[in-house]
């Protein structure tokens, strides 16, 4: 079994289980809670090279709770607004497509920027 990193509304992280190989589409959108839409990274150095942020892509119009603010982010659907409902960190492989459990070194360069992505609160 390997880990994602899901980081809640609450501030709260969890290192859900998921088989080895390849992340399906429903478990991301069950981590999300609804429709995928990756946004890639929050901040050029806040993730590991590889490692992409996946969010509710309905998040806005049903009312989702604020998850994190990045003002300086420019993606076509926040302009700088709040990240809403849980946010959940894959590793994406650029030779296959898929989306991946991350590595351990993944979880523990989450685990160092915490103190980073509570500053966007």
């Amino acid at each position: 079994m390997s880990v994602l990193a899901v980081l809640h509304p609450s501030g709260e992280w969890s290192l859900p289980e998921v088989p080895d190989g390849p992340v399906s589409l429903a478990t991301t959108q069950e981590l999300v809670g609804g429709l995928v839409e990756v946004v890639g990274t929050i901040l050029e150095h806040a993730l590991p090279e590889g490692v992409e942020m996946l969010m509710n892509e309905e998040g806005l119009l049903i009312g989702l709770e604020e998850n994190v603010f990045v003002p300086e982010w420019t993606g076509h659907t926040n302009f700088g607004a709040g990240f809403r409902g849980p946010l959940a960190f894959v590793r994406f492989d650029l030779e296959t497509g898929n989306h991946l459990p991350l590595t351990e070194g993944d979880v523990e360069f989450l685990r160092r920027r915490e103190i980073e992505l509570a500053a966007l609160r």
